[in-house]
């Protein structure tokens, strides 16, 4: 919400979290459990990660330059992708010890757009990012660096031309909807 978050824990009782509890900002954008179990909130001040215990809190300390953040994603190795609003994507390495753990991968040098709307990998080496544009397909390498990117619009027969936020699907087929 633009309050905050909320957790339906009973049918009659919320948790509710916003900046006065420690929440980096109040506008929710996304929400994503990794495969660790932690929950992950995309918001309009950067993003945030709780183990329902803690809260913690990501932003330019630590190497996220954009705090307008849109869309989240866990790749195969447990790293955050992160779409921001007018920066193009950043990542989360879980694995380093560097003291700013997230980094620049990549804006509209090679994307149709730094405006991030939604993102999903088709497959360990392939992530499908949603932008007014249209989306990309980011084909990747064995160490996650971008060896070619396809975009696709309205010429190309994507009738929507924009995608709306958080609106790319991968069914149980690998279809990207």
């Amino acid at each position: 919400t633009r309050g905050g978050i909320s957790m339906l824990i009973d049918e009659s009782e919320f948790v509710n979290i916003n900046e006065n509890q420690g929440l980096i900002n109040n506008e929710i954008q996304d929400i994503l459990q990794d495969s660790r179990g932690n929950i992950w909130l995309a918001t309009l001040g950067g993003i945030a990660m709780t183990d329902r215990k803690s809260m913690r809190s990501f932003d330019h300390e630590e190497g996220l330059n954009e705090k307008l953040i849109y869309a989240l994603e866990e790749d195969v190795n447990g790293n955050i992708w992160i779409g921001t609003f007018g920066g193009g994507i950043y990542k989360y390495d879980i694995h380093t010890e560097d003291s700013m753990p997230i980094s620049f991968i990549t804006d509209d040098v090679l994307l149709s757009s730094n405006n991030i709307y939604s993102m999903v990998f088709l497959d360990e080496s392939t992530l499908i990012v949603g932008t007014e544009k249209g989306f990309d397909k980011i084909m990747l390498d064995d160490n996650q660096n971008i060896l070619k990117v396809k975009s696709y619009n309205s010429s190309d027969g994507f009738i929507g031309g924009e995608n709306n936020q958080n609106a790319i699907f991968k069914d149980n087929n690998a279809n990207i909807w």
